[in-house]
């Protein structure tokens, strides 16, 4: 894991990334987020997308928020 970890920098400037960061909103929605995301780490992409206005993309077939209310 250290040599990803040491190229992270370097890889997100390169493909204009970021690392989006977590604060209590998005911590508290995503607990109560109820069915189709029972994963927590689903919840967690799912919500920090939404609150950044941000596509998220997903081999999942769940994957819009929106789609069942969250906003």
């Amino acid at each position: 894991m250290a040599p990803v970890a040491d190229r992270l920098p370097a890889l997100l400037e390169k493909q204009v990334g970021v690392v989006a960061g977590l604060d209590a909103d998005i911590c508290l929605t995503a607990g109560v987020m109820a069915r189709p995301y029972r994963d927590p780490f689903d919840r967690v992409l799912a919500i920090t997308a939404l609150r950044r206005g941000t596509p998220l993309i997903s081999a999942d077939t769940i994957s819009n928020p929106v789609v069942y209310g969250i906003r």
